[in-house]
């Protein structure tokens, strides 16, 4: 391991365990008589400096010279985990970040601990648009900071600001926050930003990630009138998601060297002839990432001892990119420790136990690689494959982890794959099976894989799903994959096209999976939230069908009793507004607010932007109305309920305002009897039974 001395002048000696992870390209699929011929997906450690040199310096220059070998593009949500059941919030009596995977935190832009409420304020958070501009540099009034405000919970709820936390102009953007108590039991929080010149639209140009860092600052904020910094530091890459597990700190960051003068995508031979001096005079140093401690001098994040390489010389698998992961201890910071791979990458998932990359490649299969948590830090367990694509929606909630096995649900697309179809397929209303390309013979087949590593660092598929003992589809003819939820012993699975069956899978024993209910209702759920292993929450849209066509309609919110996994049953839907109305759950689980506020009774937010008017035909779009957030109780006694409980009301179209803006975060925190909305850089409190009468923070 590399191990980086850090200045005893920092306040707190600071650990990060860095591990630079390798996603590589692949042309096979699970099948165990695959063609022999097909690249190995395994990773190969501990290259020679020469190897590293080498690997890093084809990658650039085939990256530079060839737009066609770029990576997939990272999804939206990427930093989702596929679930279990997430944490009782009835334990600290109030709601907190709304997470996959129990044990294991996510950052997000509101946190809350029952004392104070820290929100993130990025140019842009009020829905003023042109504060997002990157043209000028960030001006004191511009840039990012943190809200720390006092709640009170009784009588009529409110919030007042204590402190505002602005970060450093060249720090950018706020991506997430996390809270943390130290071991002397003092309130600590971790602020995670990135330049703000960073846009997910560019994930496809490699040269727009090269020159990007990560920035991670510490602050004692027991007395958030009193703000102490405890550490920062800066690593370079770019930020592509982070965790939190008990005291460890995990980033996951994306490196690519700024090489100056450097012609990307140029293929004149002029230009190819500079690159090529330019790279030739690089050494191995000059394209390593590097980290810098507070304000001492930056050092290398790693070296060729701690690199993983692919297992193949084919070019496809090379990227000038490494994808690291840096594990800080929050309780003990001491040396920096890192581990680095070289190649592609689309995604992760994190458990628990373990740490999974993957890299699809839509039609010719999804690489996984799994590395496990251990007191070293992330050991490299095994690569593997699995058939077609996780999807865009929501990738990584197709990911999950049980009995040491990874269970994944993946799509094989017909006629070629992804690329017969047009781009927006899934995001307009038309189903699927109407844009399958007309050569296409079939449509998209659906599977369940069970995949567990073996003494030869590969991940073997144990059973999948169809099989000869159980070859039931997963969805009819046509329908895609709308949303899955891995809860105990089941997964779900939300298939559409014109309705939305719910399938429930038994993974009781995880090498024979079965469907073992379905349920069909209208409308479909892409963000599923358990209550209990009895109970299941679906969130969407309601649908009209016309001229064979589903049009979507206004969000639903569905309650699902599934106690009997072999008849599952709808307790109610509930629509809100018509054609054009929004929840900001569809697309990020985080904007739920859930708490039990008793034994067997729940509440529940989402954000909403509500449409509503006269409509000639389905496909019409309605007017904005308003944008609030909604208030739900449920009651899991004497009959299980879900019922609607008010609103709160942010903004409301006018004649001066006719389109609702663009306002993020938007999260609802719960704490007794109160309920503080977080609009933007705006809170507004309120009584939960009377969601009306809103108290803005001071």
């Amino acid at each position: 391991m590399l191990h980086i001395p850090i200045n005893p002048s920092v306040p707190r000696r600071l650990a990060v365990l860095g591990l630079a992870l390798l996603v590589s390209a692949c042309h096979s699929d699970r099948q165990a008589d695959a063609d022999t011929s097909t690249p190995s997906v395994k990773l190969v450690p501990g290259q020679s400096p020469a190897v590293l040199e080498t690997y890093l310096k084809s990658s650039l220059s085939g990256a530079t010279t060839e737009s066609s070998k770029i990576t997939n593009g990272l999804e939206l949500a990427a930093e989702a985990t596929a679930a279990n059941a997430t944490a009782r919030a009835s334990e600290t009596g109030y709601s907190q970040t709304n997470t996959q995977v129990s044990g294991v935190d996510e950052a997000d832009l509101v946190k809350y601990d029952g004392r104070y409420l820290y929100v993130a304020v990025n140019p842009g958070n009020s829905g003023d648009m042109r504060a997002l501009s990157t043209a000028t540099p960030a001006t004191a009034a511009s840039a990012a900071r943190v809200r720390i405000l006092a709640t009170s919970q009784n009588g009529a709820p409110a919030a007042t600001e204590l402190a505002s936390l602005a970060l450093d102009s060249q720090q950018g953007e706020i991506s997430g926050l996390y809270l943390h108590r130290n071991a002397s039991n003092r309130s600590q929080l971790a602020v995670l930003s990135r330049p703000p010149s960073f846009g997910w639209n560019q994930w496809l140009r490699y040269d727009r990630w090269s020159n990007q860092h990560t920035y991670v600052s510490l602050f004692d904020v027991e007395t958030p009138t009193s703000l102490t910094p405890v550490w920062s530091i800066s690593i370079e890459g770019s930020l592509i998601d982070s965790r939190r597990i008990d005291n460890t700190l995990y980033l996951v960051t994306r490196h690519v060297p700024a090489v100056a003068g450097l012609q990307w995508y140029n293929n004149d031979a002029q230009s190819l002839a500079e690159n090529k001096k330019i790279i030739d005079a690089l050494t191995l140093a000059d394209l390593l990432p590097r980290v810098q401690v507070q304000d001492t001098s930056p050092t290398p994040l790693v070296s060729s001892d701690n690199c993983y390489l692919p297992a193949t010389s084919a070019s496809d698998y090379y990227a000038p990119a490494l994808v690291t992961i840096s594990a800080i201890n929050l309780d003990s910071p001491g040396d920096i420790t890192s581990v680095c791979i070289g190649g592609h990458s689309s995604g992760l998932f994190a458990s628990s136990k373990a740490l999974y990359l993957f890299n699809d490649r839509w039609q010719t299969g999804t690489i996984i690689h799994k590395f496990g948590f251990t007191p070293a830090g992330p050991a490299y367990q095994g690569s593997g494959t699995l058939p077609g694509s996780l999807g865009w929606r929501a990738p990584a909630f197709r990911l999950s982890e049980k009995d040491g096995a990874l269970i994944a649900v993946s799509t094989v697309f017909p006629g070629g794959g992804i690329d017969t179809l047009p781009a927006p397929v899934l995001l307009a209303d038309t189903p699927i099976g109407t844009r399958v390309a007309a050569a296409s013979p079939t449509y998209p087949t659906h599977h369940l894989s069970v995949l567990k590593e073996n003494a030869q660092q590969e991940l073997v598929t144990l059973a999948t799903l169809p099989n000869s003992a159980q070859p039931a589809a997963i969805g009819k003819p046509n329908e895609d994959i709308y949303g899955v939820r891995y809860i105990g012993n089941r997964a779900y699975i939300v298939t559409y096209r014109k309705t939305d069956p719910l399938y429930l899978i038994d993974l009781s024993d995880v090498t024979r999976p079965a469907i073992a209910g379905e349920l069909h209702v209208e409308g479909y759920s892409d963000y599923l939230h358990p209550l209990g292993e009895d109970y299941l929450i679906g969130i969407g849209k309601s649908a009209t069908v016309e001229a064979d066509i589903a049009w979507y309609q206004g969000v639903q919110v569905g309650m699902f009793d599934v106690r009997d996994i072999a008849a599952p049953t709808l307790i109610r839907q509930i629509s809100l507004g018509k054609r054009g109305s929004e929840t900001q759950v569809s697309y990020d689980h985080k904007a739920l607010g859930w708490l039990e506020s008793a034994p067997g009774h729940y509440r529940l937010t989402l954000p909403i932007q509500v449409h509503d008017g006269v409509q000639s035909t389905a496909a019409e779009r309605t007017p904005w109305h308003y944008t609030g957030l909604q208030l739900f109780d449920i009651s899991l006694t004497a009959g299980a309920t879900i019922a609607p409980a008010g609103v709160m009301v942010a903004d409301k179209a006018s004649a001066q305002s006719l389109y609702a803006p663009y306002v993020t975060p938007q999260r609802g925190i719960l704490h007794g009897e109160a309920v503080h909305y977080v609009y933007g850089d705006k809170v507004f409190s309120a009584p939960w039974s009377a969601p009306q009468n809103l108290t803005p923070a001071q």
